[in-house]
């Protein structure tokens, strides 16, 4: 949830945004960030739920969307959503994964400024996890 890794930073994050609206469009968020937790239930008024440990959070999850490049969701593997994730879609806004390691999942890589590597079309992706909020 924080803008960067290594700080309990959330002022400004975009995850903030994302959560809000995915709310809005009825989506129960659970979210799990290694130090800014506890500040995003406190800025989000304690509308949300922050999970204990990043597997905690893909419990059972349709969709997870990885908004900043903690070292610990980089050591995340396609089995890991698979194992824990009710459908696996995720949604890698950091870029944090090479697509070529979760070709098993419905994977998608956005992000801000030029792309490293190709990446499939995001609304094609994304629709089966996101047909549920419309």
């Amino acid at each position: 949830m924080t803008f960067k890794k290594d700080t309990d930073d959330i002022r400004e994050a975009a995850s903030l945004r994302v959560i809000n609206r995915l709310e809005e469009k009825g989506a129960k968020v659970v979210a799990y960030d290694p130090m800014g937790g506890p500040n995003a239930v406190r800025v989000l008024d304690g509308n949300i739920h922050s999970a204990e440990d990043s597997k905690a959070a893909l419990k059972e999850a349709s969709c997870c969307i990885v908004m900043t490049e903690w070292d610990e969701f980089k050591k995340l593997g396609a089995s890991d959503f698979k194992k824990y994730m009710k459908t696996p879609n995720i949604v890698d806004a950091r870029r944090v994964y090479s697509p070529e390691r979760f070709k098993d999942v419905n994977f998608v890589a956005v992000g801000v400024g030029p792309s490293p590597r190709p990446t499939r079309n995001p609304n094609e992706l994304l629709r089966p996890a996101l047909s549920a909020f419309q």
